[in-house]
């Protein structure tokens, strides 16, 4: 099943995938991640990584408002998101990544981004956590944004079969935890930082990913759901959390 989710990704993120990236506006996605990242102390010289980079959107934000890096490292596993996230972002390094092993040695990072990505991932808890573990500094931070909330998420994904809106199933694959299991529960997730020595600061529930998406489709007349919308920041009514988490202690002594 773990090959099978990163083929689909691979084959949707060579194909349309990276153009539909690229392309879309994210004005939502960047407050909301600005928020996480006024969190965010990095110890000093440390360097900054965004997993999943995509077309590197985060990392455009971490530039603009993050202080004291060394340098910004993205990963992806698409070699055409890495050339798009390379145009757009001249002063990262980018890397491919083909396995689960992130390359980048042992508590070097101060702080790792999964942004929109853990859902894309057949058994992330068991993988990339212990990962980020392993290349964060102490102190250092772990922030992933934008993972389906399993409540509200099942619920829309129950309507989406009953009206035959179910996406084919390449795309079920590729967005796993999305289709498949409804989301990642929160609560298993923070269960298995705290196991890897993390203490959560921050769990933030947003509509922002949703917000964004009915800008591109309406326009300006999405404003006016989307200032309700944005205002709905809770377990019941939010499409997506986030959360901000700071390592506590060394696991290489």
């Amino acid at each position: 099943m773990k090959r099978k989710v990163l083929e689909a990704n691979l084959r949707y993120y060579e194909n349309e995938g990276w153009q539909r990236i690229s392309s879309s506006n994210r004005r939502q996605m960047a407050a909301h991640l600005r928020q996480l990242i006024e969190l965010i102390e990095l110890p000093a010289g440390t360097c900054v990584m965004d997993v999943g980079t995509g077309a590197g959107f985060a990392l455009s934000l971490m530039r603009r408002h993050l202080r004291g890096y060394s340098t910004l490292l993205g990963a992806d596993i698409s070699y055409k998101m890495l050339q798009c996230a390379k145009g757009n972002e001249k002063e990262a390094t980018f890397v491919q990544v083909e396995g689960e092993r992130l390359p980048i040695e042992s508590e070097t990072c101060g702080a790792v981004f999964f942004v929109s990505v853990l859902h894309h991932v057949y058994a992330p808890l068991d993988t990339l956590v212990a990962e980020s573990a392993r290349i964060l500094c102490v102190k250092g931070y772990l922030v992933i944004a934008q993972e389906p909330n399993r409540f509200v998420n099942g619920a829309l994904n129950y309507f989406r079969k009953l009206l035959g809106l179910w996406p084919a199933e390449e795309t079920t694959m590729a967005e796993y935890h999305q289709f498949k299991t409804n989301g990642i529960p929160i609560r298993s997730l923070i269960a298995r930082l705290e196991q890897f020595d993390f203490d959560v600061l921050k769990i933030h529930y947003t509509n922002a990913a949703l917000a964004d998406e009915l800008e591109n489709k309406l326009g300006g007349w999405a404003r006016v759901f989307n200032f309700f919308l944005l205002h709905l920041q809770n377990p019941l009514c939010s499409l997506s959390y986030s959360l901000v988490a700071q390592k506590r202690t060394s696991r290489n002594q």
